[in-house]
């Protein structure tokens, strides 16, 4: 699928078109990768809860920085798919903030303890000192005013964040947090309404099962839709199976519209097995929709069961598509279609030969009769088989290059069908016949000025007495 989705990017006063081409989800944060094809740069739009905060240029970035944690411990999804426009909806003009303007408006929005959380996501773009000023300001701050559940509340975000800075871990053992202390050795359910922001952390990084359940109940109650969306797919993609896809179907389309659940799916169809159920369901829900040659594509790239009424409705999909336009090695596609229509002989005829034009253009005679019938397990009956029997009969016959040549021309084979007559014509000078077969081959070639060469030759011989 083509990425067709782009958003306009400003740079003080410079317009910048980019297109999305990765999301990625930690914790409270959403990254989106997008790319300038103008400039081939590469930006990064940081979302806090989904709430755009700013744009920066794709950087380098140290092991132990916010963008390695992302990269390592978040959830990703390439584009295209109908969560990027989710995200951030179609043609919207996007700024790039300086971060002291930045900070400003975060601060009017957010606590300290979230403002804190939020700029420690800039660590590769802010200098280490003056970021550890920011956020130490932020936390002493709230000593200075005798909030210590507070304070210890913003220093255990930035913790489970992966801010493990010294300042940090040596003002945490300070015997005042004593009774802080005890609140955080609770289970996260425990401190769902008094910190739900923490929770939110630690179950992110330990998704077992009811942990998994409390983050959705955390995104449901935010309405973060991209958040447990992301969190659905990507547990699912981890144990794929039939038995649950009913209900990973059903949760997307809780949230997305129909047209938007079959991109969602149409993007997951190269990281599951068939097994899962996702290709069979796929290849259901675009016929219905009369995308036949979408439908196709996944019919001939993966092998999966159809039902009875499916296989009936083989010969109306095959004829509303085009062999030539799938991005399928021909080899796997011919193989697939004689397992598939291994009860329908005359669709299986046309399709064949349908797609022997684009076989001769990489392989040999000799070849495609060896792995067609390789292909042909259960040995069904069609016509062409029969013929490229003949013709591979041919090949290692002098004088019955003639009868060869006839056979390629019938198949649309013009240059081998001129390079057999040519062979006849040198072993029998005379004779008229590969003269006219020369002619009409270059005329089906288009070269005419060739095709008048023979034909005058064969009229010259004609006029002869």
């Amino acid at each position: 699928m083509k990425n067709a989705l782009e958003w306009t990017l400003t740079d003080q006063t410079k317009k910048i078109i980019i297109q999305p081409k990765k999301m990625s989800i930690f914790q409270q944060c959403t990254l989106i990768e997008c790319i300038d094809e103008v400039t081939n740069t590469h930006y990064l739009l940081f979302f806090y809860k989904n709430n755009f905060l700013t744009a920066r240029p794709k950087t380098a970035y140290e092991p132990t920085s916010f963008l390695a944690q992302i990269e390592t411990k978040g959830i990703h999804i390439n584009a295209p798919s109908p969560l990027f426009s989710l995200s951030v909806h179609p043609g919207l003009s996007l700024q790039i903030i300086p971060f002291n303007q930045l900070l400003g408006q975060i601060k009017r929005h957010y606590s300290l303890a979230e403002t804190a959380l939020i700029f420690s996501y800039f660590d590769s773009y802010i200098p280490h000192v003056k970021l550890d000023k920011i956020l130490k300001d932020f936390f002493f701050s709230y000593r200075r005013n005798g909030q210590l559940t507070a304070a210890y509340r913003l220093a255990m975000s930035l913790l489970a964040r992966g801010y493990e800075q010294d300042w940090l871990l040596q003002s945490m053992k300070q015997p005042d947090y004593a009774k802080a202390t005890k609140q955080y050795q609770y289970a996260p359910a425990a401190l769902l309404s008094s910190d739900p922001i923490y929770v939110e952390q630690i179950c992110f990084n330990d998704q077992r099962p009811e942990n998994h359940e409390l983050l959705l109940t955390i995104y449901t109650n935010e309405a973060n839709n991209i958040h447990a969306l992301m969190l659905n797919i990507d547990k699912w993609t981890k144990n794929p199976t039939r038995e649950t896809y009913v209900d990973f179907t059903h949760t997307l389309s809780s949230h997305l519209e129909e047209d938007d659940v079959l991109s969602c799916l149409l993007s997951l169809q190269e990281t599951v097995p068939v097994t899962s159920g996702l290709h069979q369901d796929l290849y259901e829900r675009l016929t219905k929709k009369l995308k036949y040659q979408q439908a196709i594509q996944i019919l001939l790239t993966y092998s999966f069961p159809l039902s009875s009424e499916q296989q009936n409705q083989l010969p109306t999909v095959f004829e509303s598509v085009t062999l030539a336009h799938f991005d399928v090695p021909i080899k796997d596609m011919i193989k697939r279609m004689f397992a598939l229509l291994k009860d329908q002989p005359i669709l299986l005829e046309r399709l064949v030969r349908s797609a022997l034009p684009a076989l001769f253009q990489s392989y040999d005679l000799a070849s495609i009769h060896a792995w067609l019938h390789e292909a042909n397990s259960k040995e069904v009956h069609i016509p062409i088989l029969n013929k490229l029997n003949e013709m591979v009969a041919l090949l290692d016959e002098p004088d019955k290059q003639m009868e060869l040549g006839h056979h390629y021309f019938e198949l649309a084979q013009y240059e081998k069908a001129i390079d057999c007559f040519n062979w006849e014509l040198e072993l029998q000078p005379n004779q008229q016949e590969p003269l006219q077969w020369l002619a009409k081959s270059y005329q089906q070639l288009g070269k005419t000025e060739e095709a008048k060469t023979y034909q005058q030759i064969l009229s010259h011989m004609q006029g002869s007495p």
